[in-house]
């Protein structure tokens, strides 16, 4: 799915100059964002610096929600229940 969505932007800013900026053949470009393309680590970060485009992994954090966080949506946190004082005795 990711690749799919690389090769879009790739072709609409013409594949040929994107695959020259990344170093690689257009034909290779071709067949890395494919249905069975598995490009190297090297050749992924090429082609994402040709497209002006960058990884950036985040810690997910304490929450068990990770689905949310994933997503980029911080999952709500519940407050805290308030405490009811103990009735006074006389």
């Amino acid at each position: 799915m990711a690749l799919d969505a690389l090769r879009d932007i790739a072709e609409a800013r013409q594949i040929a100059r994107v695959a020259e900026e990344a170093g690689v053949a257009r034909e290779a470009l071709y067949r890395m964002l494919g249905e069975n393309g598995n490009p190297t680590y090297h050749s992924l970060l090429s082609i994402l610096s040709a497209l002006g485009l960058r990884i950036v992994f985040v810690p997910a954090g304490p929450s068990g929600d990770r689905r949310k966080e994933r997503n980029g949506i911080q999952p709500r946190r519940e407050p805290k229940a308030k405490r009811r004082a103990a009735p006074k005795q006389h």
